[in-house]
């Protein structure tokens, strides 16, 4: 009777010890509602280092580092004296008609003269000689009009030519962003190797995660993300992943995942290190 008692016992206390390891190794291992957390990256869409086709000293610079700039803004002047000169002639010569005009009115009386002669000739007062040379004269005059529309048209390509040269003297910022650094000076010479500043695109900020292989069924572009970014700055924030990496990192089995993530108040600063945690019930799908 004593044996089956100390046996029963022994019974279960072994019962007692698998379930506890059970326990132990279940949660331990990872669960399948939920991909863990991931270190990450915030940074800028676009970093561009502004650059410009044309050469010349440095007027003026508009702008300076951590200043917002909306696309189109002039963030830098060449000195452009010269093609304000170019452009006045230029206008000067677009507005000038007068040679049209001066040619209308000689066709038009060219064109009486011969409707004359050949009326003349009709009724046998002219000579065919007459009316020939009336009618090349007008034919004559209509080519002269033609040439002086057609060198005035020509004046106005000028004008607009002469428009652009002036216009490429202003730099434009090409985005929306925030200016990262400013590596020129009013009175110093540019050119086309210099980058004039560097403009950082920070709406939407892209996020960067390197995600385990075991993961790559369950993170899918159109999934969200909760990113919280690294002290001071704090605070969870969703972002939405757009890139799925079809090239995995053999080193570190890994395979990129980029998000991006709305910033239309530029709360956000670029440059950050962050974590990321996916949504369980997307990851799950």
């Amino acid at each position: 009777m004593m044996t089956r008692t100390v046996f029963s016992l022994a019974t279960a206390l072994l019962l007692a010890a698998v379930a506890v390891h059970d326990a132990e190794a279940q949660s331990a291992a990872p669960s399948t509602d939920s991909l863990g957390e991931f270190d990450c990256v915030i940074e800028p869409k676009l970093t561009i280092k502004l650059g410009n086709t044309e050469t010349g000293i440095v007027e003026e610079v508009n702008v300076d580092r951590d200043k917002i700039v909306k696309k189109g803004d002039i963030v830098a002047r060449l000195d452009s004296e010269l093609q304000r000169i170019a452009l006045d002639l230029a206008k000067l010569k677009a507005n000038n008609d007068n040679d049209i005009r001066s040619e209308r009115r000689r066709l038009t009386y060219r064109t009486i003269e011969a409707n004359r002669a050949t009326e003349l000739f009709g009724r046998g007062s002219g000579s065919a000689k007459a009316r020939d040379e009336a009618v090349t004269e007008q034919e004559l005059a209509q080519l002269a009009l033609s040439k002086a529309e057609l060198e005035h048209n020509m004046t106005l390509v000028d004008l607009a030519q002469a428009q652009a040269r002036l216009d490429r003297r202003s730099i434009r910022s090409p985005v929306n962003g925030v200016v990262a650094d400013v590596t020129i000076k009013p009175g110093e010479y540019a050119y086309e190797q210099a980058p004039l500043m560097t403009i950082a695109e920070i709406d939407p900020l892209y996020v960067k995660v390197f995600v385990p292989v075991r993961y790559y069924r369950r993170v899918q572009v159109g999934m969200i993300g909760e990113v919280v970014p690294e002290e001071p700055i704090g605070g969870v924030y969703k972002a939405r992943v757009t890139v799925v990496d079809r090239v995995f990192d053999a080193a570190s089995s890994t395979f990129g995942v980029r998000l991006e993530l709305p910033n239309p108040n530029y709360v956000l600063p670029a440059g950050l290190r962050c974590r990321i945690r996916f949504d369980a019930q997307q990851a799950a799908k």
